[in-house]
């Protein structure tokens, strides 16, 4: 028994803050946008950044918890490459922010560019942007279709059609017996009347429990008085 396993991608690179900044802003096709849900919950957007795109900020944070003051390190996107983009996507909760025990830096598996994300998992895919994504999806897709004949939906289809129709044939109504045409395979009566008329007189029924004579009358029309 072959069982299925998830492949296994490298780690990731602890990042270099000191990395000189680059020069021209962040474009919307550098950059991974998705939205996550955490612990609470709420929607969390997580985004990717370039390499050269941010640098190292320390800040004093209070804890609740521990009653104490504490010094974070996190890697923040350079306002000056950021904002064009930002303001572009007119999304002010995206931030580019990671802390820096969470961000690692991989190289993505289509473009082989480096870029900084959050920890990701050994079998996550590791791709630095959404037009990266829909790359690789046309790519597997495409590969999919070269790889199969070029008749392989015909086949499909025709057998499907062919196990259906074999379902549906000679069937007879459950209650007078005429020949089905049916267009399904579960369609038991030849029309409503039968229906109705099987399920009053099965046994069990308050409707078989009545006499002809009590059917007959339910059945009269009723006059209204005014």
């Amino acid at each position: 028994m072959h069982l299925f396993r998830y492949r296994t991608r490298p780690e990731g690179f602890a990042p270099d803050p000191m990395r000189p900044l680059r020069s021209e802003p962040v474009h919307r096709n550098e950059v991974r946008i998705v939205q996550i849900y955490d612990a609470s919950r709420y929607p969390r957007w997580r985004m990717t950044m370039p390499i050269g795109t941010f640098r190292l900020i320390k800040r004093d944070e209070f804890s609740t918890y521990m009653k104490q003051t504490f010094t974070r390190c996190y890697l923040v996107g350079e306002p000056a490459l950021w904002e064009p983009l930002l303001v572009a996507l007119e999304k002010r909760s995206i931030k580019p922010e990671i802390e820096v025990s969470n961000g690692f830096e991989y190289v993505c598996e289509q473009c082989d560019r480096r870029f900084l994300s959050y920890r990701l998992a050994g079998n996550r895919v590791r791709l630095c942007s959404n037009r990266c994504e829909l790359d690789r999806r046309n790519t597997r897709q495409r590969r999919w279709r070269e790889g199969k004949p070029a008749d392989y939906n015909t086949v499909i289809n025709a057998a499907r059609t062919a196990r259906r129709a074999e379902a549906r044939s000679g069937r007879v109504c459950a209650h007078c017996g005429a020949p089905i045409e049916a267009a399904r395979s579960t369609k038991r009566f030849c029309s409503d009347v039968c229906r109705v008329r099987h399920h009053r007189e099965a046994p069990g029924s308050s409707a078989a429990s009545l006499t002809r004579s009590e059917r007959e009358h339910a059945q009269e029309p009723r006059i209204e008085r005014r």
